[in-house]
């Protein structure tokens, strides 16, 4: 799939996720760190964007219990691919799957998104 065809995918729009003051509060809340990989935004070469925990694709929305921080190497990764799904095929690229899928949840503070087809 092109990055063309993927953010032309149903669910996605050419409109930003949230207001610059809320991606900051975001990035702030989880340390301006990805909560894959770990990697800081003050590294050479990462860049930070803001990752659904239930995709956009999977009717999940943009309200904050449902977004972290994640560097553009990492949120590529992932694609629309679950994030439970993704934390344990990619457990040997972080510092554990598991690990990141903990940190992940404890950011959000809320239960697991339940999907609904």
């Amino acid at each position: 799939m092109t990055r063309s065809e993927h953010n032309t995918r149903p669910g996605r729009s050419s409109s930003q996720l949230c207001r610059p003051e809320k991606r900051q509060r975001l990035y702030a809340r989880d340390g301006f760190r990805c909560q894959w990989c770990q990697r800081h935004a003050s590294e050479h070469g990462v860049k930070l964007s803001l990752d659904h925990f239930l995709a956009r694709a999977s009717k999940g929305d943009n309200a904050t219990h449902n977004l972290f921080t994640s560097c553009t190497r990492c949120n590529s990764m992932r694609r629309d691919v679950p994030a439970l799904t993704f934390a344990f095929d990619r457990a040997t690229l972080f510092d554990g799957g598991a690990d990141a899928l903990d940190r992940i949840l404890d950011r959000l503070g809320a239960p697991l998104p339940v999907f609904v087809p």
